[in-house]
Formats: structure tokens, C-alpha cells, sequence
């Protein structure tokens, strides 16, 4: 794989956040024993998370076009049903299945936990998504990866050619 993109929320569609109920013990849980930053870099989480976690649009962005079929939180891209069967064959073992809800309909999350060596990037298969080592904040992805997304429709990401500081 020589292009490498970074996966950002699209323009206008939502970003989540942990409800206000749910906002202490999301914290708390993501903060006990674990630095903060650490939990949007594809550190496992899956010991720390609680399924029945409500999340809600996080006002703070452009959100004018909703949610979307995909949305991120904190560096984890959240799915509802049908984009989740779309993306997990692509996904396969690359990121942990956490679940939540937003406005009462289920999510799944997925943390992406593959982190590969920058040196290693070039030898990926062109559907790879990872973050690099050492677990940096960004989800990358290849080309094919991207062209399935966006072949099968699916909103509220984008996809930019990742710059050089994505990479660390």
C-alpha cells in the first residue's frame, strides 16, 4: 500500500459523546488506572466499557446533518446495524466490538486496535485499517478499504490523504 488515508468525521454529520448520565462513569472508567489520552488511541477498552452507555450528539461540532450511518467518538467509530454488517467484514480483527446506544437504538463501536510500524505501512493489504505504533491518535486506512466505504454508500466520514504527522 503506498496512499494512506486518515478517517475523519464528514462535514456537518454528528460526533457523539457520553450522555450527561453516563458521562461520570464513562470518565471515571476511562480514566481508572488508564491516562485519558490513551483511550482514543487503540489501547483495548473492552475490560473499562459498559454496553448500556447512552450517547448523545456532541453540540459542540456542525452536526446539521445528523448523525449519519457512521459517526465518530473519541477516535471510535460508532455504527448503527446496517453499516456495522457493511463494515465489520472489512474491519475483521482489527478492532474490538464495543456497544452502546444513541436515542435509544443500539451502536456498535468499533476500537480500532491494529497498530503497525510506519516502516510496515508499505506491506499492508490495500484494505488495511490501523492506527501506527505506537498507538497513535489517528485511524488509518488504504485505499481499498475506502473505496468499499464509499462504494457501499455509507455516511458521515471522509477520508483525506494522510499527512506525514498522521503517521506518528
Amino acid at each position: 500500500m503506498v496512499v494512506v488515508f486518515d478517517i475523519v468525521p464528514a462535514d456537518g454529520y454528528a460526533v457523539l459523546k457520553p450522555s450527561v448520565k453516563d458521562s461520570t462513569d464513562y470518565l471515571a472508567k476511562m480514566n481508572d488506572g488508564m491516562e485519558f489520552w490513551q483511550a482514543g488511541r487503540g489501547v483495548s477498552l473492552e475490560s473499562r466499557w459498559n454496553d448500556q452507555w447512552e450517547f448523545v450528539i456532541d453540540k459542540s461540532f456542525d452536526h446539521s446533518r445528523g448523525i449519519g450511518d457512521l459517526a465518530e467518538m473519541n477516535r471510535l467509530i460508532a455504527a448503527q446495524h446496517e453499516a456495522f454488517e457493511i463494515l465489520a467484514p472489512l474491519v475483521g480483527d482489527a478492532a474490538e466490538i464495543l456497544k452502546g446506544r444513541y436515542n435509544g437504538v443500539d451502536l456498535c463501536l468499533f476500537n480500532i486496535t491494529r497498530k503497525v510500524a510506519k516502516a510496515d505501512i508499505a506491506a499492508l493489504e490495500d484494505t488495511a485499517i490501523f492506527r501506527v505504533n505506537p498507538a497513535g491518535v489517528s485511524i488509518l486506512c488504504g485505499p481499498g478499504f475506502k473505496d468499499a466505504v464509499e462504494r457501499n454508500g455509507l455516511t458521515s466520514l471522509r477520508f483525506r490523504e494522510a499527512q506525514e504527522k498522521a503517521l506518528i
